[in-house]
């Protein structure tokens, strides 16, 4: 009887209300703003801004070789989620924290994407030329690294539907 009077004693404390625990503090980076331009072989194949509130404006659609009379330019607006936002600015601290290490490429391609990168992390506006070509090497995690804030930015845009469609050559 004993042995059951404790057991059961066990399971009445194991059901007593715990303190649930804190949540982790989430690391929030402030992110001003942050923006890329991607292009290749002069075409620019995307653009995108994003402001502190995660409002972005993403514009897309040219096309390398592609006839410019048969180009349509969709523009999205959308909202980045607080977990899109963190993980942009995640990949904004990546990228500053690699620009402080010196340039370096072990293998270098031609032709790859290349464009501008902007951020703004509470520090001022800060931009930052880039190319794709650098296979391996500390260039090459640089571009990595702008590489995959861009798809946090072009993913979700990909998501929603175009607020507007436009001929390349006609201007809003």
């Amino acid at each position: 009887m004993r042995l059951i009077a404790c057991l059961a004693a066990t399971m009445l404390a194991a059901c007593a209300s715990v303190p649930a625990s804190q949540p982790a503090p989430s690391r929030v980076t402030r992110l001003v703003s942050a923006g890329a331009e991607v292009k290749s072989w002069g075409a620019t194949l995307r653009q995108w801004t994003v402001d502190s509130e995660g409002r972005v404006e993403h514009t897309s659609g040219e096309k390398v070789g592609a006839n410019r009379n048969d180009i349509v330019i969709e523009v999205r607006r959308l909202t980045l989620s607080a977990d899109g936002r963190q993980k942009l600015a995640d990949a904004v601290q990546r990228v500053e924290t690699i620009i402080a290490t010196p340039e370096h490429c072990d293998e270098q391609l031609t032709d790859g994407p290349y464009g501008s990168f902007r951020w703004n992390s509470g520090k001022g506006e800060q931009t930052l030329k880039f190319d794709g070509n650098c296979m391996k090497g500390r260039d090459y995690e640089l571009a990595s690294a702008i590489f995959a804030a861009d798809k946090i930015v072009d993913d979700a845009a990909k998501a929603v539907e175009p607020a507007e469609r436009r001929p390349l050559g006609e201007t809003r």
